[in-house]
């Protein structure tokens, strides 16, 4: 998968899979790395349009002002992903996490544009 790992699985419920009016979709997925080290398999974010896939987010990865993604998931949450991504007609990307910003957690709700973030909390 682009930015490392292998995918092992994708949960089926609406909220890690999107589709928009062109044809793009975005989905969850579980990786097979640990790539934190915190005993828990890393999860990414994916988009598929015009034929090629490209990383959104995925854990380990720095989101200036909000902090690195621990989890595509509110922090009660589990298991598989469960981003709540949605994708519009431009391709922008919004997205809920858990973020670890100085040693305390966060769930937080992003939107990546252009392939920058912009915190909506």
């Amino acid at each position: 998968m682009p930015g490392g790992g292998n995918f092992v699985n994708a949960a089926a419920q609406y909220g890690n899979w999107t589709l928009n009016d062109s044809g793009d979709v975005a989905f969850s997925a579980l990786l097979d790395t640990d790539s934190l080290g915190l005993d828990s398999s890393d999860m990414g974010l994916y988009a598929w349009s015009g034929g090629s896939l490209r990383l959104v987010a995925r854990t380990g990865m720095n989101f200036p002002g909000v902090g690195t993604l621990i989890k595509l998931a509110p922090e009660f949450v589990f298991g598989l992903p469960f981003s709540g991504a949605l994708i519009n007609v431009r391709g922008d990307i919004v997205f809920q996490g858990t973020f670890l910003d100085q040693n305390s957690y966060l769930t937080s709700v992003l939107l990546k544009i252009d392939g920058r973030a912009v915190d909506l909390q």
